[in-house]
């Protein structure tokens, strides 16, 4: 406060490319941020990765700062350098109000990063199933893919989000849809070691023959070969989910080999 008090640049910046307002906002201190804005600080001043002080917000998720900022005229369509707008960036964190304070603010609800991820698409990946249902209630496309061909379904089930793919098939997502490498949802799941959530899917996939489901190759051999060893981001043991899901896929038609090695989205 003292600082504001002089004669002093609002608009300098430190080695990361940030200015007193990018800290101000970092900290949630609205007071701070309106004494900046007051004194000629630019809403529109980007750091290294291309952020502006709204896009830093909005991934932080104070509402009263975002709502200043914003009637302050910052674009609500500014974008960093991997294209991430606010809106983005809010569906990467999780956080609904931001979100839906930026669609009041007439953010575009289709918008793409870099990957051509959209709002869903990201909100899906790290698993905010509220956000998702937040979104497919705006009339978010449940079946745009991404720059892999991957749909919102399948970086859920990829995630092993079981709360954010309820969401999505229950709001009619196609199970079937395949991504690029010719991936469905269960086969994601089933690479993943996410054992009870290919289990719904195989339930949600009932009627087809399960070989085409999970875009699997039909082959002569009795046994299933699950892909990959235990990971970081498995949370059960991967010989009982293999066992489990070896038992489920034997009580379905056809029989199918799995990858030997774990893959991940390119």
């Amino acid at each position: 406060m003292l600082l504001l008090s002089h004669d002093f640049d609002v608009n300098m910046m430190d080695d990361s490319g940030r200015t007193p307002l990018f800290w101000a906002v970092e900290h949630g201190n609205t007071e701070v941020v309106r004494l900046l804005l007051e004194r000629g600080a630019s809403l529109e001043a980007k750091n290294r990765s291309g952020a502006t002080p709204l896009l830093q917000m909005a991934a932080t998720g104070d509402i009263e700062t975002l709502t200043l900022l914003l009637d302050s005229g910052s674009d609500v369509e500014a974008r960093d350098n991997e294209g991430r707008t606010p809106l983005l960036h809010a569906a990467t964190n999780g956080h609904v109000e931001v979100a839906e304070v930026l669609l009041k603010r007439r953010a575009t609800l289709e918008c793409k990063d870099a990957r051509e991820r959209t709002p869903l698409t990201l909100a899906a990946l790290h698993g905010h199933h509220r956000l998702v249902r937040l979104l497919l209630k705006k009339e978010a496309k449940m079946e745009r893919p991404d720059a892999f061909g991957a749909t919102p379904l399948s970086h859920a089930a990829y995630g092993g989000h079981m709360e954010a793919v309820k969401v999505l098939v229950v709001a009619g997502a196609n199970v079937r849809a395949r991504d690029g490498m010719g991936y469905t949802a269960l086969r994601w799941a089933l690479e993943k070691g996410h054992g009870r959530l290919a289990e719904m899917l195989l339930q949600c996939g009932s009627g087809e023959d399960l070989g085409n489901c999970i875009g699997g190759e039909d082959t002569d051999d009795e046994e299933v070969v699950m892909g990959g060893g235990p990971g970081p981001d498995q949370s059960e043991s991967h010989g009982s989910v293999s066992e489990m899901i070896t038992g489920l896929l034997r009580g379905k038609k056809g029989r199918f080999s799995m990858p030997t090695k774990s893959r991940t989205f390119p």
